[in-house]
């Protein structure tokens, strides 16, 4: 109990006034609560109904109390995980500076500041949701501990060799410095997904919901103060927002047992596509075109005929066509003059090549795999190729979605015609 108090009080070192005053208040009363109780043991009264009395109000502090710190703990995850790649790329594009570029110097230190503070929020959050939070996995709880310790050793030496990569530019320090980069960038992904495994996946939405809506409100203060840049950085964090939402499901889908539930997540793309026509619009003709492969796919990972090439060929085959969806949701994305638009559509496509990229490494490594393994391992093979094609088709149902916004917002005169012509209800029976 007093471990608790003290986790609790640590945290409250980083919340606003108000939950920080509500904390504390939480904290001193558990130590006047179990204070009373020990005076009343100690003279013998510790089966008085005052004592019980009292031993009844400390177990509700403490559920208050734990239930207040997991809702603050995932509120924290969400605002210090939600981008994890932008203070490290702004530190990497200042290391890579030209020498004639102005500000330089001050330039990187101004970097380096900010990937020492949002690196120190990341790990010191999850050494909260370590000591803190629900998860009772061993496993877990170490992996979070030993991963935010890594990432506190690497952040200095990575802001060291940015240093000796700026002052010189060698092959061999730029050699070290890309290492160093590559090894930091694992270890954040790694770290965040210990801690998205270590909080309630149902707190998560609900504080995600939250704080879409507090960065709404902000994107619609910057539209009415005609700011850009914060209206655009407040849609590109809505975005990532809503991106790990999906992220959130997709893994509850994948540890899920329960068939109506993966059975929702699977058919979300093909649900997207088959209200809209594909007359006039190529963008919906291709990704239906991948539709079609996906359904493909999925009768082969349930062994419904086709052979273990097939299931292969299959993967290959969809990967290549969400080449064609990207291409022409990159060409809408230009032609439109709405900037919010046009950078929520290219966030949306950009996904699509690394996750079309990830099934063709997938397929063409898991080949190999097919007939010289255990069955067990067979299955597995299978699953996470079926899993990466899940996600692909999620990220182009995210696009369709994405360039329907963003066609209304069209130059007349760009040449470029799509029609989106929502389906009658009774076309799909």
């Amino acid at each position: 109990m007093k471990m608790m108090t003290e986790d609790a009080r640590r945290l409250a070192d980083r919340l606003n006034p108000q939950d920080r005053n509500h904390l504390l208040g939480l904290c001193s009363d558990i130590d006047r609560l179990a204070n009373q109780l020990a005076d009343l043991e100690r003279r013998g009264l510790g089966n008085t109904p005052e004592a019980n009395a009292i031993r009844q109000q400390l177990k509700d502090k403490l559920r208050e109390l734990a239930d207040f710190m997991r809702r603050i703990l995932t509120d924290r995850v969400v605002e210090d995980f939600a981008d994890i790649t932008t203070p490290l790329k702004q530190f990497v594009e200042a290391v890579h500076a030209e020498p004639s570029a102005p500000n330089r110097e001050g330039n990187f230190v101004d970097k380096s500041d900010r990937l020492r503070q949002h690196a120190g929020n990341m790990t010191s959050t999850a050494r909260l949701v370590a000591t803190c939070g629900p998860c009772k996995s061993k496993n877990t709880i170490e992996a979070i501990v030993d991963t935010a310790e890594k990432v506190d050793q690497m952040t200095p030496q990575l802001v060291n060799a940015g240093k000796i990569r700026l002052h010189n530019q060698t092959d061999s320090a730029e050699q070290h410095f890309e290492n160093l980069h590559r090894q930091y960038a694992d270890a954040l992904h790694r770290l965040r997904s210990h801690v998205d495994d270590a909080i309630d996946t149902h707190e998560f939405v609900r504080a995600s919901e939250n704080a879409m809506r507090r960065y709404t409100n902000r994107c619609e203060d910057a539209i009415s103060d005609a700011y850009p840049q914060g209206m655009v950085d407040n849609t590109s964090q809505i975005a990532r927002l809503g991106n790990r939402v999906l992220m959130a499901a997709q893994n509850e889908a994948e540890n899920s047992e329960e068939p109506a539930y993966c059975d929702r997540v699977n058919s979300a793309a093909n649900q997207e596509l088959k209200q809209w026509s594909s007359q006039e619009n190529e963008i919906v003709a291709a990704a239906k075109r991948m539709a079609i492969l996906m359904a493909r796919l999925s009768q082969l990972v349930r062994g419904e005929g086709g052979t273990k090439k097939d299931l292969i060929e299959c993967a290959k085959a969809i990967a290549d066509s969400s080449e064609e969806v990207t291409r022409l949701a990159v060409q809408l994305a230009r032609l439109c003059t709405d900037l919010k638009m046009r950078m929520a559509l290219l966030q949306m496509a950009e996904r699509i090549p690394t996750i079309a990229t990830q099934l063709k490494v997938c397929s063409t490594v898991k080949s190999t795999m097919f007939g010289t393994s255990s069955s067990e391992e067979d299955i597995e093979a299978m699953e996470q190729l079926a899993h990466n094609a899940q996600n692909l088709m999620l990220a182009v149902k995210d696009t369709v979605r994405a360039a329907e916004a963003a066609s209304i917002k069209i130059k007349t005169n760009s040449g470029l015609r799509l029609r989106w012509i929502r389906k009658p209800m009774w076309s799909n029976f």
